[in-house]
């Protein structure tokens, strides 16, 4: 009996010696504006800033959500790596309710033996699938960390917003869609119509951070955290377009110049020709 309560102390001095030592860890975003004004076709940056009050060093990392992740670079990678995410859960859940199937079917497998071989069979495709997934997952997060701009850097611990250190988060812009347009052409085309189409992304920045491995320099348990803001970035317009009216009138001068032209190389053609005849006639 002594024992089991040495056992128990033992237990407790260790429970508490692990709550001393435990540190926490995470990142801080300090940020300007949640709301900026971009031209389409252009690079738009806006600057963050990463601090760390928290007790551990980490390598943190800005990270975009929601609509933002159309304007970057890794956007066909992110959203090919959302639908591999979510045929996993499908396939997840699949085999979570085809096993507990199974568990009851085995129950009479004598009954139910078609059905177990069905079953299994279909298990052996799913874990074949799930296997290739997340072969296909592990490669795009790689091609995604590639593809973008902001790498991790070290951020020290017990730093704050006074300290943070300024990363700039870049936004590739598109083109933005014109309509009523007169002339069918994506070069002249943006000068012919009556408007253009502003647009609106939302989203959120995120300071992340990757977490070290514990344990190393000491002992203890790791408690993370981040923080996200959000923003909006609306796209308007880069050049003018102009109104009808003004295109009318470029066209009916553009019009006159041409039969004015060719009035002029008519008439300097058949004074030329009328001349040659009569000196043939001497």
């Amino acid at each position: 009996m002594k024992r089991f309560y040495l056992l128990l102390v033992v237990i407790g001095i260790l429970y508490l010696s692990s709550l001393v030592n435990a540190q926490t860890i995470g990142v801080g975003l300090g940020w300007s504006t949640v709301e900026v004004t971009a031209i389409e076709g252009q690079k738009k940056c806006i600057e963050y800033g990463l601090y760390n009050p928290f007790d551990v060093t980490v390598q943190g990392y800005l990270d975009v959500s929601g609509a933002l992740v159309n304007l970057t670079p890794y956007s066909n990678e992110y959203w090919e790596l959302e639908a591999t995410n979510k045929r996993f859960r499908e396939l997840q859940d699949e085999y979570i309710k085809l096993s507990s199937d199974l568990k009851e079917l085995r129950k009479d497998s004598v009954k139910n033996v078609e059905r177990i071989g069905e079953i299994e069979n279909r298990i052996g495709e799913i874990d074949t699938e799930k296997t290739n997934i997340q072969s296909k997952q592990s490669d795009l997060e790689e091609r995604i960390r590639n593809l973008k701009e902001t790498k991790p850097i070290e951020v020290p611990a017990k730093t704050f917003s006074e300290q943070k250190i300024p990363q700039m988060l870049c936004f590739d812009i598109p083109r933005l869609e014109r309509y009523d347009c007169k002339i069918d052409n994506k070069y002249l085309g943006k000068w012919f119509c009556s408007g253009c189409k502003s647009k609106v992304f939302y989203g959120e920045v995120s300071a992340k951070y990757v977490k070290p491995k514990m344990g190393v320099t000491g002992t203890g348990s790791g408690v993370g955290s981040s923080f996200a803001v959000p923003l909006t970035i609306i796209v308007r317009c880069s050049e003018p377009t102009l109104p009808i009216k003004t295109v009318v009138i470029i066209i009916a001068i553009i019009i006159i110049i041409a039969i004015i032209a060719i009035g002029i190389y008519k008439i300097k053609s058949g004074g030329k020709g009328r001349t040659g005849m009569r000196k043939s006639h001497i």
